[in-house]
C-alpha cells in the first residue's frame, strides 16, 4: 500500500509543469551606446537574443529621456532559443528636437518580457527661413495675405471676403490661422 501511495505522489508531482522564471536577454551588437545620428538618417541595429525556453517576438522603438514614445516600432516574430536580428531603422521624424533618446528593444519569451535601452544622441533638422506672412486689410470686408519668400518679393497667397481679427503661422504643423 505504502508504494502505490510514493508511486502516485512521485506521478503526481514529476508532471507539474515547469516555470519560466528565467527573462530573455538582449546583446546590442550594434549600433554604439552614445553614437550620434541626424533625423532623416537610419540606425542600424544588430542584436543577439537568447532565451533559456524560446523566444516569441521583439519590439525596438525609439523613446525620449522620459522614455515616452516618439516614433513606430520594428516588430519581429522569433522561434527558437536564439537569434540574431540585424535591420536598418530610419529616423524619419522631422519634428525630433535634438537631444538624448533610447532605442528600446522588448523581448519576450511568451511568459517574461525583458527590456534593453541603448543610449542614442539625435541632431535635429537644421531650421531653414523660406519666407513670412503678411496680413493687409485695405477695406472692409477685404483681407489680402501676402508671401515673402527668401528673395523679399511679396506674391499674393490669398484674397479673402471677410473681417480681419488676427492671424498666426504655425511652423510646426505647416498652417496658416487667420
Amino acid at each position: 500500500m505504502n508504494f502505490l501511495f510514493c508511486l502516485s505522489a512521485v506521478a503526481f508531482f514529476s508532471c507539474k509543469k515547469e516555470n519560466d522564471n528565467e527573462f530573455p536577454v538582449v546583446n546590442w551588437i550594434s549600433p554604439a551606446t552614445g553614437i550620434q545620428i541626424n533625423v532623416l538618417d537610419a540606425l542600424h541595429v544588430s542584436l543577439h537574443l537568447t532565451d533559456n525556453i524560446g523566444l516569441s517576438s521583439l519590439n525596438v522603438k525609439l523613446v525620449d529621456d522620459q522614455f515616452i514614445p516618439v516614433m513606430t516600432g520594428a516588430s519581429f516574430s522569433l522561434q527558437g532559443k536564439s537569434a540574431d536580428e540585424t535591420f536598418d531603422y530610419p529616423i524619419n521624424n522631422v519634428r525630433l528636437t535634438s537631444g538624448t533618446y533610447y532605442l528600446d528593444a522588448t523581448l519576450s519569451d511568451g511568459t517574461n518580457i525583458q527590456n534593453s535601452y541603448r543610449q542614442i544622441n539625435i541632431t535635429e533638422v537644421p531650421k531653414t527661413f523660406r519666407g513670412f506672412f503678411v496680413a493687409t486689410y485695405p477695406t472692409t470686408n477685404n483681407l489680402n495675405i501676402y508671401k515673402t519668400d527668401t528673395t523679399w518679393l511679396p506674391a499674393a497667397f490669398a484674397n479673402q471676403a471677410s473681417d480681419f481679427s488676427d492671424m498666426e503661422v504655425s511652423s510646426y504643423w505647416q498652417q496658416l490661422y487667420f
